[in-house]
This record gives C-alpha cells, structure tokens and sequence, in this order.
C-alpha cells in the first residue's frame, strides 16, 4: 500500500470522527450489530468504558456489509466527508489487505518448514475482513483511564495503521507493558489468535491496550483477516 494511500485513510478517518455527533450518529450501529458507529456496549453501571470512537464494518464478504444507512447519507447529504469505508472500497482495500495477508501467512508456513498454503487454506477461499477506525481524544486522567483495555484479538491477523506523531499502542511482554513506537507510512502486523492456534501457540497473539494522553488526539485505524 502506498504512503499517499494510507495518509488519505488517516485523513478520511480524521475528517469523519470531526463531523457533528448528530450526523455521525446516521452512521450508528443497530442495537444487536457491531457495524457503524459507536462505543461499547453497556451492560452495567460498573462496566469500565475504553476512551475512545470508533466506526466498524464487514468489509468482505460483501453479502454481511450491513452498514446500508451510512451509504445512503453519501447520496442525500454531499456535502459531508465519506466515511472511511468508502475511501477504503474505492481503493480497493480489501483486495490489497488479502494479497498483504496472503504474502506473511506463506512467510510463516516457510519459517517453519511447512508445505505451501499449510495455514493460507485454513483462511479458506473468501477469508473475512473487518476494518475499524478510532479516534482517541485528549483525555484529563490518562493515569487512571485506558483509551482501550487489555485485550488479545481473535482474528487470525490483525493489520494496524498508527497515528503518525502521537503514540499509544502498548503490548504486554514479560509482565510488562512495552509502547510500540512509531513508524511513519508503515503498517504493524500482529498475529491473531486464530493463527496462534495454527502454530501451536509458536507464534502468539499478543496482549495489547491503548494509553489515553492529556492533551493530543490521536487516530488507529486498523484491518483484521479471520477464517471463513
């Protein structure tokens, strides 16, 4: 992918999460559904809330790209910035995103002297690809709030496009937590948990959080690759 294309999906992404909060709410989520819009989900009053925005969607297979009410706001309101998606669709994000997978699976299964496609099958013909934009603004107490809590991800890889000044991202190693430093016009990879199965936890999919910071913004976008 190249630096001009993953600066405009930054750009895109910045543009979309400064738009009104009335006019990103047309983009909201369904009550049961994970695509469009929104925060987390509250089940209770003492759930712990991550500090940030963010906007999902099913990229492929297109038949379970349900975020139909955002693609209608394009036609009736011009004058508003498309949502990442779009940028995405119309740069054919999906395909590169399979051929980027396709490439570091096969460096895997070579790493580890296995028979080519060992692990590229197992994704199956039409692997899934979801994508998720946040936005993680300035927070007062980023010594007690997390922009995002611990986690693993259970795709079988997860690819990451940073913020290109402000750092956030933190990975858990040896009890400890480890900032992953910038890298400008670069994309991080990390292993899912689908393919630390495959490995027999060989490779292992790593605990992560995100950091809130006191003054600046910052934006993550970020493309998963699961099993069919």
């Amino acid at each position: 992918m190249s630096a001009s294309f993953l600066d405009e999906v930054l750009e895109v992404t910045g543009k979309f999460f400064k738009l009104p909060l009335d006019e990103k709410r047309t983009y909201s989520r369904d009550e049961n559904g994970i695509d469009g819009y929104g925060n987390d989900v509250i089940y209770s009053d003492r759930q712990t809330l991550d500090w940030n925005d963010r906007l999902y969607l099913h990229v492929l297979p297109k038949s379970i790209t349900k975020l139909k009410n955002g693609l209608a706001l394009l036609k009736n309101l011009p004058h508003l910035p498309p949502p990442p998606t779009k940028t995405m669709h119309s740069a054919n994000f999906d395909i590169r995103l399979r051929v980027m997978n396709e490439i570091i699976v096969k460096a895997m299964e070579k790493s580890l002297d296995l028979e080519e496609n060992r692990f590229l099958d197992q994704f199956g013909e039409s692997p899934i690809v979801l994508a998720r934009f946040n936005f993680y603004p300035p927070c007062p107490w980023p010594d007690r709030i997390l922009a995002a809590k611990p986690q693993g991800v259970a795709s079988g890889a997860t690819y990451l496009l940073q913020d290109k000044e402000v750092e956030g991202l933190q990975v858990l190693k040896d009890d400890q937590w480890w900032l992953v430093p910038l890298t400008p016009n670069a994309i991080a990879f990390n292993v899912g948990d689908q393919v630390e199965i495959m490995t027999n936890g060989i490779y292992k999919s790593p605990i992560h959080r995100v950091a809130t910071n006191r003054t600046r913004e910052r934006e993550r976008d970020s493309g998963f690759v699961l099993c069919s």
